[in-house]
């Protein structure tokens, strides 16, 4: 099961990565509707918490190597999920951050680092 994990994964990073470089507009009005409307985003949250679950229960693994890039972002999954889940006001002070010029070019810079990450781990676990 630990190597379906980190293959889907990967690719994850990666397909995500790429939408956030060529798609930040888009991203940038799905957060913004998901700060103004949480109810309508539970399903979302549930799946990245599922998914979160499974990676840290599955794949949890603290070394010094791109294990832990898998883990910590499975970690961070259920962090986040469980927060919107149990204190969504605790969210709020990132809107701040959406009404700034600059969140377009952090949406941009973070899918570059993912889908970089992504191309990485793929071509480790996939291709070798």
């Amino acid at each position: 099961m630990t190597s379906t994990v980190v293959q889907v994964f990967s690719w994850l990073l990666m397909v995500l990565g790429l939408s956030y470089m060529f798609q930040a507009e888009i991203w940038i009005r799905l957060v913004k509707d998901a700060m103004a409307n949480t109810h309508k985003y539970f399903t979302l949250y549930l799946l990245i918490l599922i998914t979160g679950l499974v990676i840290v229960t599955e794949h949890n693994r603290w070394s010094l190597d791109w294990n832990v890039v898998i883990t910590f972002s499975g970690w961070a999954m259920v962090i986040k999920s469980t927060v919107f889940f149990i204190a969504p006001q605790l969210m709020e002070p990132f809107t701040k951050l959406i009404d700034m010029g600059f969140i377009k070019t952090w949406i941009r810079t973070a899918g570059a680092v993912l889908a970089t990450l992504g191309v990485i781990l793929v071509y480790q676990n996939v291709f070798n």
